[in-house]
């Protein structure tokens, strides 16, 4: 199995309404091969992993250990959600 990183850039397209506050994330998607991550970002990491890319930086949301204990991609969601703070436990 070839492993590849996955990087994450959360937009928070939020609006602040008259009586309300509607907050609505947008998620993008990169599924990079090794190589690819390796060379547009100059960096290395064990894989897989999932990371969060913000402006510049680059941090990690879920690594190889963790992402080996998550049997489902739900749950795998929900982590995501967890560990960037859209979510609470």
């Amino acid at each position: 199995m070839i492993y590849a990183p996955l990087l994450i850039q959360i937009l928070d397209n939020g609006k602040i309404g008259k009586h309300s506050l509607k907050t609505r994330l947008t998620y993008l998607l990169h599924v990079y091969y090794k190589d690819q991550f390796e060379k547009k970002f100059k960096k290395t990491f064990e894989y897989p992993i999932i990371l969060n890319l913000a402006g510049d930086e680059i941090s990690i949301i879920l690594d190889k250990n963790e992402i080996a204990k998550i049997d489902n991609l739900p749950d795998l969601l929900k982590e995501v959600l967890i560990k960037t703070g859209h979510q609470t436990p």
